[in-house]
Protein backbone atom coordinates (compact mmCIF):
# COMPACT_ATOMS: atom_id res chain seq x y z
CA UNK A 1 0.00 0.00 0.00
CA UNK A 2 2.59 1.94 0.43
CA UNK A 3 3.83 2.44 -3.09
CA UNK A 4 0.44 4.14 -3.78
CA UNK A 5 0.39 6.83 -1.34
CA UNK A 6 2.75 9.39 -1.06
CA UNK A 7 5.29 9.34 1.85
CA UNK A 8 7.23 11.51 3.91
CA UNK A 9 11.15 11.21 4.88
CA UNK A 10 13.09 12.47 8.06
CA UNK A 11 13.16 16.37 6.77
CA UNK A 12 9.42 16.23 6.40
CA UNK A 13 9.85 16.25 2.15
CA UNK A 14 6.86 14.72 0.16
CA UNK A 15 7.75 12.12 -2.30
CA UNK A 16 5.73 11.41 -4.96
CA UNK A 17 4.33 8.35 -5.36
CA UNK A 18 5.23 5.31 -7.83
CA UNK A 19 1.54 5.95 -9.26
CA UNK A 20 1.97 9.45 -9.94
CA UNK A 21 5.56 9.69 -11.46
CA UNK A 22 4.67 6.51 -13.86
CA UNK A 23 1.29 7.92 -15.03
CA UNK A 24 3.18 11.27 -15.78
CA UNK A 25 5.75 9.82 -17.27
CA UNK A 26 3.97 7.60 -19.97
CA UNK A 27 1.06 10.85 -20.16
CA UNK A 28 4.05 12.97 -21.52
CA UNK A 29 5.17 10.37 -23.71
CA UNK A 30 1.76 9.45 -25.14
CA UNK A 31 1.45 13.47 -25.94
CA UNK A 32 4.67 13.13 -27.89
CA UNK A 33 3.71 10.16 -29.69
CA UNK A 34 0.27 11.95 -30.89
CA UNK A 35 2.10 15.31 -32.00
CA UNK A 36 4.94 13.97 -33.38
CA UNK A 37 2.73 11.47 -35.17
CA UNK A 38 0.79 14.32 -36.24
CA UNK A 39 3.86 16.35 -37.62
CA UNK A 40 5.38 12.82 -39.22
CA UNK A 41 1.49 11.97 -41.00
CA UNK A 42 1.49 15.92 -42.08
CA UNK A 43 5.38 15.62 -43.68
CA UNK A 44 4.66 12.34 -45.74
CA UNK A 45 1.69 13.60 -47.23
CA UNK A 46 2.96 16.88 -47.92
CA UNK A 47 5.06 15.18 -50.81
CA UNK A 48 2.14 14.04 -53.03
CA UNK A 49 0.17 16.64 -52.21
CA UNK A 50 -1.96 18.41 -53.42
CA UNK A 51 -2.15 15.67 -56.11
CA UNK A 52 -2.35 12.49 -54.05
CA UNK A 53 -5.02 10.14 -54.84
CA UNK A 54 -6.28 6.72 -53.91
CA UNK A 55 -4.06 5.03 -55.99
CA UNK A 56 -1.00 6.28 -54.49
CA UNK A 57 0.28 4.48 -51.76
CA UNK A 58 1.39 5.68 -48.28
CA UNK A 59 4.85 6.12 -47.75
CA UNK A 60 6.78 5.23 -44.48
CA UNK A 61 6.76 8.70 -42.95
CA UNK A 62 2.74 8.76 -43.27
CA UNK A 63 2.00 5.42 -42.14
CA UNK A 64 4.28 5.78 -39.00
CA UNK A 65 2.80 8.87 -38.01
CA UNK A 66 -0.84 7.47 -38.10
CA UNK A 67 0.34 4.69 -36.16
CA UNK A 68 2.01 7.12 -33.56
CA UNK A 69 -1.63 9.00 -33.21
CA UNK A 70 -3.49 5.85 -33.05
CA UNK A 71 -1.35 4.33 -31.06
CA UNK A 72 -1.91 7.80 -28.69
CA UNK A 73 -5.89 7.62 -28.97
CA UNK A 74 -5.86 3.62 -27.65
CA UNK A 75 -3.60 4.76 -24.77
CA UNK A 76 -6.38 7.35 -23.27
CA UNK A 77 -7.64 3.33 -21.66
CA UNK A 78 -3.98 3.17 -19.97
CA UNK A 79 -4.29 6.73 -18.79
CA UNK A 80 -8.02 5.83 -17.19
CA UNK A 81 -7.08 2.89 -15.40
CA UNK A 82 -4.31 5.36 -13.59
CA UNK A 83 -7.03 7.53 -12.92
CA UNK A 84 -9.66 4.47 -11.39
CA UNK A 85 -6.38 3.09 -9.38
CA UNK A 86 -5.61 6.80 -8.00
CA UNK A 87 -9.05 7.11 -6.97
CA UNK A 88 -9.32 3.47 -5.30
CA UNK A 89 -5.66 4.01 -3.16
CA UNK A 90 -5.41 7.86 -2.85
CA UNK A 91 -8.70 9.78 -4.19
CA UNK A 92 -6.81 13.35 -2.78
CA UNK A 93 -4.64 13.15 -5.01
CA UNK A 94 -6.83 11.82 -8.31
CA UNK A 95 -7.34 15.57 -9.57
CA UNK A 96 -3.93 15.19 -11.02
CA UNK A 97 -4.58 12.10 -12.35
CA UNK A 98 -7.70 13.73 -14.05
CA UNK A 99 -5.91 16.47 -15.18
CA UNK A 100 -3.61 14.34 -16.95
CA UNK A 101 -6.23 12.44 -18.38
CA UNK A 102 -7.50 15.77 -19.91
CA UNK A 103 -4.37 17.49 -21.40
CA UNK A 104 -3.71 13.84 -22.94
CA UNK A 105 -7.28 13.57 -24.49
CA UNK A 106 -6.87 17.09 -25.79
CA UNK A 107 -3.55 16.64 -27.48
CA UNK A 108 -4.95 13.96 -28.88
CA UNK A 109 -7.75 15.66 -30.09
CA UNK A 110 -5.77 18.84 -31.24
CA UNK A 111 -3.64 16.30 -33.18
CA UNK A 112 -6.51 15.03 -35.02
CA UNK A 113 -7.79 18.35 -35.60
CA UNK A 114 -4.66 19.71 -37.45
CA UNK A 115 -3.43 17.12 -39.10
CA UNK A 116 -6.84 15.72 -40.01
CA UNK A 117 -5.48 15.98 -43.97
CA UNK A 118 -2.81 14.06 -43.62
CA UNK A 119 -4.47 11.48 -41.20
CA UNK A 120 -7.67 10.85 -42.90
CA UNK A 121 -6.45 10.88 -46.57
CA UNK A 122 -7.16 7.52 -47.57
CA UNK A 123 -10.33 7.04 -45.14
CA UNK A 124 -12.65 6.93 -48.40
CA UNK A 125 -10.44 5.10 -50.30
CA UNK A 126 -12.08 1.81 -51.46
CA UNK A 127 -15.39 2.56 -49.97
CA UNK A 128 -18.28 2.82 -52.39
CA UNK A 129 -21.24 4.72 -51.62
CA UNK A 130 -23.80 4.05 -54.28
CA UNK A 131 -23.27 0.17 -54.75
CA UNK A 132 -24.84 -1.16 -57.85
CA UNK A 133 -27.89 -3.68 -57.26
CA UNK A 134 -28.56 -6.24 -59.58
CA UNK A 135 -31.15 -8.07 -59.33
Amino acid sequence: MDDFESSQNETGEQHTSRLKRAQTTLTLFFILAALLGGMLADVGFGQHSPEKTCSDSDNTLEKIGIGLVLASFFCLGVNLVFLLLRLLFDWKTSLHALALVLVHAGCVLFSVVVFAEALLANAGCGVVAFAPINP
